[in-house]
């Protein structure tokens, strides 16, 4: 309803506006901020080469790095929330700007998303508002973890998909949008191959419980197509 759209997207911009004066005003700094910065002007320089051999870059870039067996490896980290900024060609000021506004935006879209899940469940959607103060999307802005906010948000958006078209995983087109969600949450951010193959493992045993087996291996075989496209781009 009109009054709905009205009240969540005033909770949104009420909440973008608090975490974006937080994260700019002056006193605040953090030193992964350049971080993300020197990975876009990287990105910047290699253009579409950084897509081709992006472990390269990354070891060039210097900080995500990993010892592993005795050696050094360029840690596979996803560039997902760095690129539209690589493309903008903005100056290293007004890009700090725009990291820390992009991901205080970002950072409002599960509010909305766990809306959208309560009226779906028939559940209350005020409790919405409470995502407003949950201390972990200002931590996350204050330390800069700017892409795994945008990984949570597209993580979240999964959830509203799956809650919204269960009834047709069980068709070929379901399950082909189902392993290309998992893909996407897996590119989105590092952390998601790991978390998003526990929650479709589970839900696939929950699945197999409750509705039958050749379900549930339906749900495993769309996260496993899902995960080996991500780990391949």
């Amino acid at each position: 309803s009109q009054e709905a759209v009205r009240i969540v997207g005033a909770l949104a911009i009420g909440a973008f506006l608090l975490r974006a004066l937080l994260v700019n005003q002056p006193d605040f700094y953090y030193p992964d901020l350049r971080t993300h910065a020197r990975l876009v002007g990287v990105g910047r320089e290699a253009g579409l080469r950084f897509l081709v051999t992006p472990s390269r870059y990354i070891w060039e870039h210097g900080v995500w790095r990993t010892e592993a067996y005795g050696k050094t490896y360029a840690f596979p980290y996803t560039p997902a929330f760095h690129v539209p900024f690589a493309v903008l060609g903005l100056s290293y000021d007004s890009l700090l700007v725009a990291l820390k506004l992009a991901a205080a935006a970002v950072s409002t879209v599960p509010l909305v998303l766990v809306w959208a899940m309560a009226r779906r469940l028939g559940a209350s959607p005020l409790g919405a508002g409470l995502m407003v103060l949950i201390p972990t999307y200002t931590s996350r802005l204050s330390f800069a973890f700017l892409p795994s906010l945008f990984g949570h948000a597209v993580d979240m958006a999964f959830l509203l998909w799956l809650m919204a078209r269960a009834d047709v995983l069980g068709t070929r087109r379901g399950w082909l949008a189902g392993a290309a969600w998992v893909a996407a949450c897996q590119l989105a951010y590092v952390s998601g191959v790991v978390n998003l193959s526990l929650l479709v493992g589970v839900l696939a045993l929950l699945t197999g419980m409750a509705v039958g087996w050749r379900r549930g291996l339906g749900l495993l075989a769309m996260g496993l197509v899902g995960s080996v496209v991500s780990v391949a781009l």
